[in-house]
């Protein structure tokens, strides 16, 4: 049977992923409208899905389930269930998920991955609410919601026969899109404290904490794996580094763990920088910082304008200044240069 999960509260303030929490909650209580999730391997389907489920107020349970991950019969079963004697180690009877799921939520991840049969067999089950168990003689009612997710483009699956083009409009009822990490990057730092607060330490050791520098250099970093591959490579880090604080000698001895580059040498040669800084690479941090001396608010296309780049250029160094405290952020999404006067207030 697959995982049931407890509620968590997605981690991120950036415009792009509130977006994604304010369609979710928007969502939330119109229980007849199918959501689809997509999103890159990794961005948090599920943790999303599983806010979706905590805002909808229902009081049943939270259900996932990888639709790659069974033969069309095994997910079939542990869809809709069977009973006894359906097939030759059917010794009972035996509930799906979508009963299991009662008055809560199924999430079907990776629902792309289901062959054309299964896809017609969803496809009857989200339009009348009834199904019927492997081997059985009745249909049967089901009270749960379905939530999909995928990492793949349906509309190209639909163009090229792989999708069913009803099943499509009928999951496209309330789409929501993911980010990547490498989009949000402004979100890295509180993410990364979350998730390594996370990891058990062993008892005697000092509690984790992340160095300044390794947050402007997770900044940085494209996350291809996205928040798994991030949570990942926190771990490994935080293992290197013994507990307690977590430095750049840690950080790239993981880096070379994950790129097979084997040992790295104890110490760094001293002509060799540790990670440039904001100093080491003037250009960019000085445009922006010239952008908003006068006080600012500016938001992200006024400082784009302002020097002149593009928001590709721009996003990361925005992210590192604000690791570093140099800049906040409004409330109104504009950017602000921190005077000693506003640390002060602070």
């Amino acid at each position: 049977m697959p995982r049931a999960t407890p509620p968590v509260t997605p981690v991120g303030s950036s415009p792009t992923f509130r977006r994604v929490l304010s369609r979710a909650r928007k969502a939330a209580r119109w229980l007849s409208v199918t959501v689809v999730l997509y999103g890159e391997t990794g961005s948090g389907k599920e943790v999303v899905a599983r806010y979706l489920h905590a805002q909808s107020g229902v009081e049943g349970p939270f259900l996932a389930i990888n639709c790659g991950a069974f033969q069309d019969t095994t997910l079939e079963v542990e869809l809709f269930g069977s009973d006894k004697g359906a097939y030759t180690d059917a010794k009972r009877d035996r509930a799906g998920l979508v009963e299991v799921a009662n008055d809560g939520t199924l999430f079907l991840d990776e629902v792309a991955e289901m062959s054309p049969a299964m896809q017609v067999k969803l496809l009857r089950f989200l339009q009348s609410r009834e199904y019927r168990r492997v081997g059985g003689l009745s249909n049967r009612k089901a009270r749960c919601r379905i939530l999909a997710a995928t990492h793949r483009d349906l509309a190209a699956l639909v163009r090229q026969g792989r999708f069913r083009e009803d099943l499509y409009f009928r999951l496209q009822a309330f789409p929501i899109t993911i980010p990547p990490l490498r989009e949000r990057p402004e979100d890295i730092p509180a993410l990364s404290r979350a998730l390594l607060a996370r990891v058990k330490v062993p008892r005697g050791l000092p509690p984790l904490e992340l160095d300044d520098q390794v947050v402007g250099w997770l900044c940085e970093q494209e996350w291809h794996g996205n928040v798994r591959e991030l949570e990942h490579f926190l771990e490994r880090a935080a293992v290197l580094a013994g507990g307690g604080r977590i430095t750049m000698a840690a950080v790239r001895e993981a880096r070379a763990m994950q790129e097979g580059l084997g040992p790295v040498p104890n110490h760094e040669p001293e002509d060799e920088p540790v990670y440039p800084s904001p100093k080491q690479a003037p250009s960019v941090f000085e445009l922006i910082l010239g952008a908003l001396a006068d006080g600012g608010p500016l938001r992200e296309s006024e400082i784009i304008r302002a020097c002149g780049s593009t928001r590709s250029k721009l996003r990361r160094p925005l992210a590192r200044l604000l690791a570093q405290g140099r800049l906040v952020r409004e409330q109104d999404g504009g950017y602000r240069l921190v005077t000693p006067e506003l640390r002060m207030c602070s």
